[in-house]
């Protein structure tokens, strides 16, 4: 049996996926497998099973490839407290440099 191997510079996974209502990836470096079942197809759970996977190896998220990452979230969460129409507001706002020069993502 094959499996197909997602490769990334870190956090590498095994997935065998399954008629797209079925996903489990197994993270050999992390110790961790994750599995999900739908009763819908067509609901390709492999595209969500790495966001699934940062709840339980916090550094995942931060991975190359791997979920969205804090610098992504916190932008989300300042635009739904301030609203869209602020956007410019917050990213030109040092504060919000600040975070993303110490998450080592760039501007």
């Amino acid at each position: 049996m094959e499996l197909p191997v997602i490769s990334r510079p870190t956090h590498r996974a095994v997935a065998p996926i399954g008629g797209n209502w079925a996903a489990l990836f197994i993270y050999p470096d992390d110790d961790l497998p994750v599995v999900i079942l739908t009763n819908l197809q067509g609901a390709h759970p492999e595209s969500f099973v790495d966001e699934v996977a940062c709840y339980f190896v916090p550094g995942i998220r931060d991975a190359d490839g791997v979920c969205i990452p804090r610098v992504i979230t916190a932008l989300q969460t300042e635009l739904m407290k301030r609203g869209f129409d602020h956007i410019l507001d917050i990213v030109n706002d040092p504060q919000h440099k600040r975070s993303e020069a110490s998450s080592g993502k760039p501007t």
